[in-house]
């Protein structure tokens, strides 16, 4: 491994991508915790809940979101209900399209299907030997494929590796330093956080599918997530907490945050809230953000759509229905309080 590689990032990034400030609109809001520590809430509202840490979260395709806490994974339903999975250890999460749930932990990757069915996918015997080894950057692709990244203090290469499909693991790409969370793309492409031990750094590479890497982004990128689109957010920790999105043409626009550590701004524009060490991050089908505020303790979500029902104050056509713009897809959907969502197409719903 070259240690002057993430020191090349910040020479790269002038010449690979620009900042914009033509970001989607949004407005953030807290969707579970209350900021103290502990496990309370389950049957009830999400906001009014206690959450006992935030090592990561995801989203599956209905809606739901799952919170990975130190000791216990977390769900908050599409109506905002929290709860506990019963059974199921904290770790590293990833859920795939038919709503298996797998888990890294610090030996190990489990697999729960939606029956509760329980099984190893991967081991740290697959990978071999390390001092201290944990599994960490775990995701699903669209087709179902699971990939990974591990933290060891042993061994001097990252590889990015793959569970295939009989159940062996390869090595599909290499992280340029240490990795904290990885995201993948339609096409192959991989999205790595690395942390760079020899000047204490942190930045964001892509690895391609040819396994060619370039900086996308020199700062203090922790979390990272892909939208249907191909657009990369980055959740930025340290002293200056933002979250940024990256185009696949590489454009750099600031999403949400003002820069300065703290708790403020729900209900209004995500670009003057405060966040306290955004670590994990994650994208639903609609395009809203979800930021796993670690620091305060609380789940985030900035929606990038225009909830008609809500600005209306009233149903829409009586009906008890929303309508959201979704800017990563550039197409309408519809939606109930049941949480039932329908594509609507890409005019909006008063040109049907």
């Amino acid at each position: 491994m070259n240690p002057n590689l993430v020191i090349a990032c910040f020479m790269l990034f002038a010449g690979l991508a620009s900042f914009a400030g033509d970001s989607p609109p949004g407005t953030i809001s807290t969707v579970a915790g209350i900021g103290t520590q502990g496990s309370t809430g389950d049957g009830g509202p999400a906001t009014s809940a206690q959450l006992n840490g935030i090592s990561d979260i995801a989203v599956d395709t209905e809606g739901n979101l799952y919170i990975a806490e130190s000791n216990a994974i977390r769900k908050v339903s599409p109506d905002g209900i929290i709860s506990t999975l019963p059974g199921i250890p904290a770790g590293e999460i990833a859920i795939d399209a038919e709503g298996n749930i797998y888990i890294g932990r610090m030996d190990s990757i489990l697999k729960i299907t939606p029956a509760g069915d329980i099984s190893t996918v991967a081991s740290i015997g697959d990978v071999g030997p390390g001092f201290f080894d944990y599994f960490l950057g775990l995701v699903n692709d669209s087709a179902g494929n699971v990939y990974f990244t591990r933290s060891t203090s042993f061994v001097r290469d990252w590889p990015i590796y793959k569970v295939n499909a009989d159940g062996t693991v390869g090595i599909v790409g290499q992280a340029p330093a240490e990795p904290m969370d990885l995201a993948v793309d339609s096409a192959g492409n991989f999205y790595v956080s690395v942390w760079q031990q020899l000047n204490d750094s942190v930045s964001v590479w892509k690895v391609d599918s040819k396994g060619s890497t370039r900086c996308l982004f020199p700062g203090a990128g922790y979390g990272v997530a892909i939208d249907s689109k191909g657009d990369l957010f980055i959740s930025e920790i340290g002293e200056s907490p933002r979250i940024w999105r990256v185009t696949p043409e590489g454009t750099v626009s600031l999403v949400a945050g003002n820069g300065t550590r703290g708790f403020s701004g729900d209900g209004g524009p995500a670009t003057s809230a405060q966040f306290n060490d955004p670590t994990s991050i994650a994208v639903d089908k609609l395009g809203n953000i979800l930021v796993g505020d670690s620091g305060n303790l609380r789940i985030r979500k900035i929606t990038r759509g225009i909830d008609y029902y809500n600005i209306l104050g009233e149903p829409y056509n009586g009906e008890d229905i929303s309508f959201w713009f979704n800017f990563a897809e550039n197409v309408w959907y519809a939606g109930n309080k049941a949480g039932e969502i329908s594509l609507v197409g890409a005019h909006p719903p008063w040109e049907h």
